[in-house]
């Protein structure tokens, strides 16, 4: 396994007491800072307890995978339902548990133990996502609606992760079931890397590196709470100025590091930032008062009756042109949105095959995506995606 508990075996002991069995007053002070605990047996049991069940295992790997192609397959077919089971489906996420106590403890093979485990099972995932772009460049295309969603930060998904965190921690040290908190984790950092995979092959911009790079940035974040989780609880270096603290402070700035890169990448490159919708601003139009003004008399003029030819007057129709109308062309329908951006309102559900007509307008958004404004049979006006219809001429 590559842990070893007794590397954690601090300076002093309750063994080392003097000969008359009396612990000196320093010497208590130094054992309430040690790793877990001041009964060396009981320490010892604990962390190879805590070692044993956060390592990264077979059944973790497969597990991973398993969860991840389930992603996929939720992604590629807009279903919250699918994204829900896989993370339900997905193994205990203790390693990341297990990169925390590598940081607390200053044990720097068992942080790369944990950490690379982490990160295979990750790529696991993220293969998963490749799988399903490819399948997608392939296919017609689809409006991958959850994938645009969970490739951004929010704030939503922060909170899951970090009370997730937080719990799986507790409840792993209480030894206690961690399967729903486990489940909440692995929602918050397997899915965006899902979606980034998707990004790379299967022609949808602004998932890869936007998936990515939010994955790295919730995995700093998760695994300093649990550190930070591990330390409320007594899970300490064992000196204050000795070479565990520093090992400890060395791996804790590797995590933060990797937060901080991620996030400047979000912050200089705008990306896995949340779309700005412009919204309009009423103005006030000014209201012309019409003012009166006196006529000026004029004089009556005598009536002279003259014969005049009347000229019968023709109507000419005027032609209305018909809308052009299209089909959905998308196997799941349509979604016709209040505005053109992808997180707009939606105004109603139009099935595949449905007739719509074409308004005249269109509107590209920051995302290079292409909208037009179309009435349904029912007289709902909102817009769709251009590439959801079935337009003549269009390659």
């Amino acid at each position: 396994m590559g842990f070893e508990p007794s590397s954690f075996k601090p300076r002093w002991t309750p063994e080392d007491a003097d000969s008359e069995g009396k612990t000196l007053p320093a010497r208590r002070r130094r054992a309430r800072r040690i790793l877990i605990g001041i009964d060396k047996d009981e320490r010892e049991r604990l962390l190879d307890e805590l070692a044993y069940s956060t390592s990264p295992t077979f059944d973790f790997f497969l597990f991973s995978l398993i969860c991840g192609l389930v992603f996929t397959i939720g992604l590629y077919l807009n279903s919250p339902v699918l994204l829900l089971l896989a993370a339900l489906l997905a193994p205990p996420m203790l390693p990341v548990l297990g990169v925390s106590i590598g940081i607390v403890s200053g044990a720097s093979r068992f942080f790369q133990y944990s950490f690379g485990g982490l990160i295979i099972a990750s790529g696991l995932v993220f293969l998963c996502g490749l799988l399903g772009g490819w399948v997608n460049s392939f296919s017609s295309p689809v409006a991958l609606d959850q994938a645009q969603l969970h490739a951004r930060f929010s704030w939503e998904a922060g909170l899951v992760l970090a009370w997730s965190v937080i719990w799986m921690t507790r409840q792993a040290l209480r030894k206690e079931s961690v399967v729903l908190p486990s489940a909440g984790v692995a929602y918050s950092l397997y899915l965006p890397l899902c979606a980034a995979g998707f990004g790379v092959v299967g022609c949808v911009p602004h998932l890869f590196p936007d998936g990515l790079v939010v994955f790295l940035a919730y995995l700093s974040l998760g695994i300093v709470l649990s550190a930070l989780t591990l330390v409320v609880h007594g899970y300490k270096p064992l000196t204050l100025f000795g070479y565990t603290v520093g090992s400890a402070l060395a791996l804790l700035g590797l995590v933060i590091l990797i937060g901080i890169s991620a996030s400047g990448a979000a912050y200089v490159g705008r990306v896995a930032l949340p779309t700005y919708t412009p919204t309009s601003t009423p103005t006030n139009t000014p209201t012309i008062t019409p003012s009166l003004t006196p006529k000026p008399p004029t004089l009556t003029p005598t009536y002279t009756p003259t014969l005049t030819h009347t000229p019968t007057v023709t109507t000419t129709p005027s032609i209305t042109p018909t809308p052009l109308r299209v089909a959905i062309r998308y196997a799941d329908g349509a979604k016709l949105r209040a505005q053109p951006v992808y997180n707009s309102e939606v105004v109603a559900l139009v099935a595949n095959g449905a007739i719509v007509d074409l308004l005249g307008e269109q509107v590209i958004d920051n995302e290079q995506r292409v909208w037009l404004k179309v009435r349904t049979q029912e007289q709902k006006i909102g817009w769709i995606w251009k590439a959801l219809l079935a337009l003549p001429n269009t390659p």
